[in-house]
Parts: structure tokens; sequence; C-alpha cells
């Protein structure tokens, strides 16, 4: 499993900067185990505002994560077979406050 994040922060005004992130996030459970979500890897992608204050940093930022295409639920083998799996969509939005700043 190898997850990555690519980010940047640009400052569009004195003290204030964009932030735009781009994510994976990646399963590594064990797909032998019936009952569970396999193959449900992630995408995810940031966006937010910040404002800069010498050592320390206020924002807020938006986060989306989907699941990538391919996503499957497995079941019992009494009740379906692994070519007859249904798919499975999962999208998580979440907004959060971050504070940063040197000691």
């Amino acid at each position: 499993m190898f997850d990555y994040f690519l980010g940047s922060e640009t400052i569009i005004y004195e003290k204030v900067a964009l932030r735009l992130g781009y994510f994976t996030n990646n399963w590594s459970g064990d797909p032998s185990v019936k009952d569970q979500i396999i193959n449900a890897n992630f995408i995810g992608y940031t966006v937010g505002i910040s404002y800069l204050n010498k050592n320390s940093s206020y924002g807020f930022t938006w986060m989306h994560q989907q699941s990538k295409p391919g996503a499957q639920y497995q079941l019992e083998e009494s009740l379906a077979s692994s070519s007859n799996n249904p798919s499975v969509t999962w999208t998580t939005n979440q907004f959060a406050i971050i504070i940063t700043g040197e000691m």
C-alpha cells in the first residue's frame, strides 16, 4: 500500500493564503475476510483558506474523499460469487479548523 499527498499554498493577499491538495487513502485490510468492503481505495481533494500571522496560521479547510471506480462489497459465498459482488461508491466531506504555531 502506498499513499501520497500533494499540496500547495499560495499567498493571495498579504496575510491570506489559498491551500489546495490532492491525496490518496488506500485500503490495506485482508481481502479474504467476508462481509467487508474490499478494494475500497480513495482519492481526495482539499481546498482551504488561511490567515498567516508571524509565527502562527489559522485556517479553514474543506476535504472531499471518494472511492475510486471499481470498489466492491464482498458478500458471503452463499449469496454471491466473487464475480458478482455489488459495487460501492463512498463519498466523505469534512470541514476542519486548523491552527498551527511555532514555540
